[in-house]
């Protein structure tokens, strides 16, 4: 999905190596993006508040087309950056 105005950064964890992207105008792409990863009875995002407010429309209109979407919002402060709001969003 990667797109002339963005840039892909590879992040290498304990857990494995995952790509992120970005750019200008990437949110318009994000469902094309989630559509090459297969199909899928549901999405879900994970979302603080603030961002969601700033960005959430943009999501939702990219993610229509890919089935039941979910959204979760979380406390993103550190203190919040734990297995218990882990298993609270699960």
């Amino acid at each position: 999905m990667k797109s002339a105005n963005s840039k892909a950064i590879r992040v290498r964890a304990s857990a494995g190596s995952y790509e992120v992207l970005c750019g200008s105008g990437l949110l318009k792409q994000i469902g094309t993006a989630i559509a090459r990863l297969g199909e899928f009875s549901s999405v879900h995002v994970l979302s603080s508040a603030k961002v969601w407010r700033a960005v959430g429309k943009q999501v939702q209109n990219g993610l229509r087309r890919n089935g039941k979407l979910n959204i979760h919002l979380f406390d993103d402060a550190e203190s919040a950056k734990n297995l218990r709001t882990v298993e609270e969003i699960a």
